[in-house]
């Protein structure tokens, strides 16, 4: 597999040992085995790729990138638990649900939960209902939930290159389920939310809510449906994001339908039927860990 130089010096600029890594990329026809990292990273580190409707970094939203990419690796940390458990099948789906409730109900102390749930528009369904049985489960424990809908989706195969001359397999869900000593939080910025002032009042009450830690990263999932087809303009979400707090990276894309979970107390939101599902939303997910700052 020839991976582009461009690639291997980014990778080689890891400071950490990469546990979990994310790659946001625009739809376009070109080989997918191009993206797989897996030759250059620990065998340990999990690589679920997401083929979107758009990507975004920082406060640049690029809605059209088709041929872009975006990386982000989530590094070992003590005392922390990822788990990523893949949906290939959907027949025997309870097996699937079962390891996501056990990775996330297992620890049934106060530390805190994180859940990126993500599915192929062919596994809308099996996401949904997953969102549905893990939130009933949850009982009093309100763990922050990120994701949503994409339009392909596949995971590194890095542990059977040896044995498979495919590095990847498609897949029609994935659940990162992320456990410990870290500090975590979503929040669900609903259709009803669709102007500058409204986002900017949301997450300031977010930012209220929010205290950062040594290391840190943000998360954004947008409905395609938002960004300039509401706004009338560009990088409207992510530039607030950014605006509020300039010290934490934000990566993310465009999507077909979010998951996300409020953690903000007393928000007035609606979860509806749906529980974790939406649709015309973006939410935003931060994750810090390491020395808190004073």
């Amino acid at each position: 597999m020839n991976i582009g130089r461009r690639y291997m010096s980014s990778i080689e600029k890891l400071r950490d040992k990469p546990a979990v890594g994310l790659v946001f990329k625009g739809i376009h026809k070109s080989s997918i085995r191009q993206d797989c990292l897996c030759r250059v990273l620990p065998r340990s580190c999990e690589i679920v790729t997401l083929s979107t409707f758009g990507i975004l970094m920082e406060n640049a939203e690029m809605e059209r990138a088709l041929q872009k990419r975006v990386y982000a690796f989530l590094p070992e940390i003590p005392d922390v638990t990822m788990k990523v458990i893949t949906v290939v099948s959907r027949n025997d789906y309870t097996q699937y649900y079962q390891q996501m409730k056990l990775a996330f109900f297992k620890d049934k102390t106060d530390r805190s939960k994180c859940l990126l749930l993500f599915c192929n528009q062919a596994g809308r369904t099996l996401a949904q209902r997953t969102a549905r049985v893990l939130r009933i489960c949850s009982g009093g424990v309100t763990p922050s939930v990120w994701g949503g809908v994409v339009k392909d989706l596949y995971v590194c195969n890095s542990k059977n290159i040896d044995h498979d001359e495919r590095c990847f397999s498609y897949a029609f869900c994935v659940g990162i389920v992320i456990v410990g000593a870290i500090d975590s939080w979503s929040i669900v910025i609903d259709e009803d939310c669709n102007t500058k002032e409204l986002v900017e009042q949301k997450l300031e009450s977010f930012k209220n809510h929010v205290s950062l830690r040594k290391h840190s990263i943000g998360y954004m999932f947008a409905c395609c449906e938002r960004g300039t087809n509401m706004f009338d303009e560009t990088d409207v979400e992510s530039t607030i994001f950014k605006k509020l707090f300039p010290e934490v990276p934000l990566v993310g894309c465009f999507g077909d339908g979010e998951f996300g979970e409020n953690t903000v107390p007393n928000y007035n939101f609606s979860l509806g039927e749906d529980y974790w599902y939406h649709e015309r939303s973006t939410v935003f997910l931060i994750i810090t860990y390491g020395q808190k700052l004073t």
